[in-house]
């Protein structure tokens, strides 16, 4: 595995895009690509917040409960400005696998994420995210 990331945390990264790409589509200014800039998000917004639920961290429940909180707007609000699709779902796991193959997630987190874990989190994210397609 190469790190080249042992500091960053995707979450953290994806809440701060997220806020901005809402502010800027709200002022009109990225009403006319709206789909290819956020729609990728979805999938990575269902695995972070089951990852969370999927793995034994030492968070406190406050945190926990907040994180999943700003998660779970934010996922709302996304979801009426994207689009889903194999394609979109498709890049939000690339993103996902590139990250952690460059990242050490445990150390970034504080975690003791197991590969079952992550699995679970794919498998029931994937299951979400193509359940939302459906609708």
């Amino acid at each position: 595995m190469i790190l080249l990331n042992s500091s960053y945390s995707i979450s953290g990264a994806l809440i701060l895009y997220e806020i901005v790409y809402l502010i800027l589509y709200n002022t009109g200014i990225l009403k006319n690509i709206k789909y290819d800039l956020i729609s990728w998000c979805l999938f990575l917004n269902f695995f972070i917040i089951f990852i969370m639920f999927f793995t034994d961290c030492n968070i406190s429940f406050k945190l926990l409960a907040s994180l999943t909180l700003i998660k779970v707007l934010l996922l709302f609000l996304i979801l009426r400005v994207s689009q889903k699709s194999l394609k979109y779902y498709l890049i939000g796991l690339l993103v996902l696998i590139v990250y952690y193959y460059i990242s050490d997630i445990n150390k970034i987190y504080s975690c003791n994420i197991k590969r079952i874990e992550l699995m679970q989190s794919v498998v029931v994210s994937t299951i979400m995210y193509f359940l939302i397609t459906l609708n």
